[in-house]
């Protein structure tokens, strides 16, 4: 690579919105892998991995607010 080269970081959008993907995409496997365990106690699996609250957790899986996309 060039010095002059700049490589475009990904916004705080853009990374943001890759965590969501990624979030949806666990917590749907972790439903189907389990598909007898509450919904609440899915929630708090995935809020435990990504160190988030499980109503952050709640709020990006229903796309509410500053989640939708």
């Amino acid at each position: 690579m060039k010095s002059d080269e700049k490589i475009d970081k990904p916004t705080r959008k853009e990374l943001l919105s890759k965590r969501n993907q990624e979030v949806r995409k666990f917590f749907y496997e972790m439903q189907k892998k389990h598909p007898k365990y509450k919904i609440d106690a899915i929630i708090q699996d995935v809020a435990n991995k990504f160190f988030l609250s499980s109503r952050t957790i709640e709020a990006i899986i229903s796309h509410e607010g500053n989640y939708k996309g």
